[in-house]
């Protein structure tokens, strides 16, 4: 069901090209949701600039996997639609805003072998600063909140955190 709304939402930006004038391409890296797990995950963006009154109109997608002293492996996959708005001229620095569904996987291992396995769907929203380092590339840095409520998984918080980096690429 989730691949056919991918599509749906990729085809419908991909038929606006007619009024925009590039594409957006971003991928980027994610580390979290807990604190010391390092590189933990990747993310992309795949849109059209110059689109609907905004400087970039675009799907993101990102998967973030994670554990925690072997016990606990959680997984984190975002589905948002973003946009992104020009802040400053020179140097040119831009805002991006996402909102989305997130999903969540994890699998706890008990001390006697036994595995207890949960999943729920939550909200997750995105944040992030881009400053552009020519007119086909711009570097980004960003915090993603995604919220899942903390009774049906085994994170700590229902508040899952994540920072990510990357570049924007416009062709």
């Amino acid at each position: 069901m989730k691949i056919i709304h991918l599509t749906l939402m990729a085809a419908a930006l991909l038929s606006a090209q007619t009024k925009a004038s590039t594409i957006h391409f971003s991928p980027e890296i994610k580390s979290g949701p807990y604190a010391g797990s390092g590189i933990s995950g990747y993310g992309l963006q795949l849109g059209l600039s110059d689109l609907f009154g905004l400087e970039s109109l675009y799907f993101s997608y990102t998967d973030t996997n994670a554990e925690f002293l072997d016990v606990d492996q959680d997984q984190i996959t975002t589905y948002r639609l973003g946009g992104q708005i020009q802040l400053v001229e020179s140097p040119k620095m831009s805002l991006q805003l996402e909102a989305g569904i997130a999903t969540y996987n994890g699998e706890r291992e008990y001390i006697f072998g036994s595995k207890r396995y949960l999943d729920q769907d939550g909200f997750s929203t995105s944040v992030a600063w881009a400053i552009e380092l020519n007119q086909h590339i711009a570097a980004k840095i960003a915090l993603d909140l995604n919220y899942l409520n903390s009774s049906s998984t085994f994170l700590s918080s229902s508040i899952a955190p994540t920072i990510s980096t990357g570049f924007i690429f416009r062709f």
